[in-house]
């Protein structure tokens, strides 16, 4: 990917369907090609603008170069398809997609739903287990718990499914059910889905969980890893807040000595 596409997928939210579209693609094809996929290149995402909440845009495709704009398909909130075309395949889990819609968007601002085969956080799904917040990077993401797992394998995007992956965004939460203190949940023996504000920030929130979840099972040799404590991370999430408010650093002395 070049710097242009980069910049721009990292600059502001889409504000327009053209650029949403735009920014989706440049979003899949990073997915790839930085190896934050399996061999297979299993993925999907959907987006939607903050002010059409019903419309969702979808990339069923596989995420690589290839991808076009007229790749993306429009469905609605139910999963009705308004334009384009979903493959057999895809429509089997776009029930997961609009249930996290559905379950979290009004206090999270949900706007990007993202499935992927990430080979390190897939392993903790096939082992059914939780993952730990090991690294600085998640937990500045506000991830106060564990990243938790479904019960078990349920047939991808049913009823049993959905069900599970709404239970495990609310169980055993530290904050408010509208504020899960995660953003993803691992699919026993399938894979990962995250949610976030905008296409820039669910790609971030992948990057982070899957350095974390190779980071933990590299430490597993040491004896594995000290996770960070869910009231460090509310600390450390202030302090970040506080900085952010104070603005950038100038060559001015006196603003410099004012720093929280």
């Amino acid at each position: 990917m070049d710097r242009h596409t980069m910049d721009e997928l990292m600059g502001a939210p889409a504000e327009t369907p053209d650029t949403l579209i735009r920014h989706m693609i440049h979003a899949a094809r990073f997915i790839a090609e930085a190896g934050l996929l399996t061999p297979s290149g299993h993925a999907n995402m959907t987006a939607r603008l903050p002010g059409d909440p019903e419309t969702l845009y979808l990339i069923g495709k596989r995420f690589d170069d290839s991808l076009r704009e007229d790749d993306v398909a429009v469905i609605n909130l139910r999963g009705g398809v308004r334009q384009g075309a979903v493959e057999a395949n895809v429509a089997e889990v776009l029930g997961m997609h609009t249930a996290v819609y559905q379950r979290l968007t009004d206090v999270n601002e949900v706007n990007v739903v993202l499935h992927t085969h990430s080979p390190h956080t897939t392993a903790f799904a096939v082992a059914g287990r939780p993952m730990e917040v090991a690294i600085e990077a998640l937990a500045l993401l506000g991830v106060t718990r564990p990243v938790p797992v479904t019960r078990a394998y349920a047939p991808r995007g049913g009823e049993d499914a959905v069900g599970q992956i709404l239970e495990a965004i609310g169980e055993d939460s530290p904050d408010t059910p509208d504020t899960p203190g995660t953003p993803a949940v691992l699919l026993a023996n399938h894979g990962l889905l995250l949610w976030g504000r905008h296409v820039a920030h669910a790609v971030y929130t992948l990057l982070c969980l899957e350095e974390n979840a190779q980071m933990v099972l590299a430490s597993q040799a040491l004896g594995g890893p000290r996770v960070i404590d869910p009231e460090q991370t509310r600390r450390a999430l202030a302090r970040a807040e506080a900085f952010r408010r104070a603005g950038d650093l100038t060559g001015s002395p006196s603003a410099s000595a004012s720093r929280p």
